[in-house]
């Protein structure tokens, strides 16, 4: 008798947890989508005044809705539910990092900073791209 409960336990449970487990494993892999890297970065031999001036410039061609810090070492672009973050930083006397940060399908408001959930490696690389390019010619 306490064989034929379990069993029919085990068996009820079984079909129970069957329906979910795609759901569970659809909702781990979402949030290991939202938890992936969403940077790139690279140091380059310039001035951080010239990789900022490069950088906004990249920007004001991808988007019309930019913002800067008055430092000008940070911008901030949205286009589309889409959102790069750009940011420059002197390391020494010859060297600047770059560091381009993407996210997307947040709200079109730029004053919202934490809107934005999901990465968005692509658009980052693509603008990193740009930015970097001009600088790699340059040392030519």
């Amino acid at each position: 008798m306490k064989r034929k409960s379990l069993l029919s336990l085990f068996t009820v449970l079984f079909f129970f947890v069957s329906g979910c487990a795609p759901l569970l494993i659809g909702l781990g892999a979402l949030g290991g989508y939202a938890i992936s890297p969403d940077t790139v970065e690279g140091i380059y031999e310039a001035k951080q005044s010239e990789a900022f001036r490069i950088s906004k410039d990249i920007m004001m061609e991808w988007t019309t809705d930019l913002l800067e810090d008055e430092a000008e070492t940070e911008l901030i672009g949205t286009l589309d539910k889409k959102r790069i973050w750009v940011f420059t930083e002197q390391l020494d006397n010859k060297t600047v990092r770059i560091r381009v940060k993407g996210r997307k399908f947040g709200l079109s408001d730029v004053n919202r900073i934490n809107t934005y959930p999901l990465p968005d490696i692509k658009t980052a690389q693509n603008i990193f791209e740009k930015i970097v390019t001009p600088i790699h010619k340059r040392k030519r």
